[in-house]
């Protein structure tokens, strides 16, 4: 369900920004799974895909946590006025 709503999120920003976000987005979606092959300064011990999704999907920071919180709270500011 997360792999899932990851791409339909980026399908939606593709539709609606264009395709320069939702390439950068990607870039480093597979920069943060393929990090241990990265040379020198941009290396890490990289991290599993489940561990990926669940960050994206479930925690705070993902796509439910503060970006929804805070275009939601323009948004109502938007249509309040």
């Amino acid at each position: 369900m997360g792999g899932l709503t990851i791409i339909l999120v980026l399908e939606a920003t593709r539709r609606v920004v264009g395709s320069a976000l939702p390439i950068v987005v990607t870039v480093f979606l597979f920069y943060t799974y393929f990090g241990q092959v990265m040379p020198g300064f941009f290396a890490h011990r990289g991290f599993s895909l489940t561990r990926i999704i669940d960050h994206l999907y479930a925690g705070t920071e993902g796509i439910f946590g503060i970006p929804l919180g805070v275009s939601a709270s323009f948004v109502f500011l938007y249509f309040q006025f």
